[in-house]
């Protein structure tokens, strides 16, 4: 995130649980935690991106002479009042957590990213490109035309020929939709990359055995298989911390309201039990 000028970056997820920043600051070439902040509260940003994300080319009524429809469908989706929204949110908890970084990178939502592996052939390095939008042209959900593409192309595995090429690709809409919301909240938008990314970087770093990273959100729970320091491959359940706290409300008899305060209590006493453990085999 440092490989640009500024001495200071902020790291913002907005979830469906809330809006988490963090910002970094670089200190003798390493990021240093600066402060942090979350604006708990429900938001539908998953519903958003993956309705628009999930739309056909057909679906819109992108044939000849109906291009006002899909306009239409999108503005529907991502409207005026959205931005507004969730930028006030964004602003807000910036404020609180005094904030001074002016450059934002982005984790974009599974919902929102086509992920895929493809493998080509060895190809002319002025024909790759065309190629390789052939390829994945067939795989995408949307008209290539309507996404944003980004590819990696990844180390070759034992002695195969073929070139392993990792894509990610998001609508259009969505990139326009997140680069609105930072523009009203007066944040300049660095770059968006898909949540993997983030994770990978975070949590196995320059680590290139296999790894699982388990991402157990408000809604979703995201698995993300990680090979070489990259996401292959990953897939995601519509059960998260929410269904939890259902099923938890529902088995001990309490208020919803009071699980969040229930878990902590749990948590602080195995953190108890655990440390008089530790001290009594230290003690031994």
């Amino acid at each position: 995130m440092f490989l640009s000028k500024p001495k200071s970056v902020l790291g913002v997820d907005i979830g469906a649980g809330g809006i988490k920043i963090v910002e970094l600051h670089k200190t003798k070439n390493r990021p240093v935690l600066f402060t942090y902040g979350l604006a708990a509260g429900r938001r539908d940003v998953h519903e958003l991106v993956k309705a628009v994300s999930q739309q056909r080319g057909g679906e819109l009524g992108l044939k000849t002479g109906v291009e006002a429809k899909k306009t239409q469908v999108t503005n529907q989706i991502f409207t005026p009042e959205k931005v507004v929204e969730y930028a006030a949110v964004l602003k807000a908890v910036c404020q609180k957590s005094k904030i001074t970084a002016k450059n934002a990178v982005v984790s974009l939502p599974v919902s929102a990213v086509f992920h895929a592996v493809v493998n080509l052939p060895p190809v002319k390095k002025n024909e790759f490109e065309t190629i390789l939008k052939a390829k994945v042209k067939k795989l995408l959900p949307r008209p290539i035309e309507e996404m944003t593409l980004d590819y990696q192309i990844l180390p070759a595995v034992g002695e195969e020929k073929s070139q392993r090429v990792l894509i990610n690709a998001v609508a259009r809409e969505v990139v326009v939709f997140y680069t609105q919301i930072f523009q009203k909240a007066g944040i300049v938008l660095e770059a968006l990359e898909p949540e993997s990314t983030a994770l990978e970087r975070a949590l196995i770093g320059r680590d290139q055995s296999v790894a699982m990273i388990v991402d157990v959100g408000a809604e979703h729970t995201n698995f993300f298989i990680i090979d070489g320091g990259v996401a292959i491959t990953h897939n995601s359940v519509e059960i998260g911390g929410d269904r939890l706290d259902q099923l938890l409300s529902s088995a001990l008899g309490i208020d919803p309201n009071l699980v969040g305060r229930v878990k902590q209590d749990w948590f602080e006493r195995l953190l108890l039990k655990k440390n008089a453990i530790a001290k009594a085999d230290f003690l031994n």
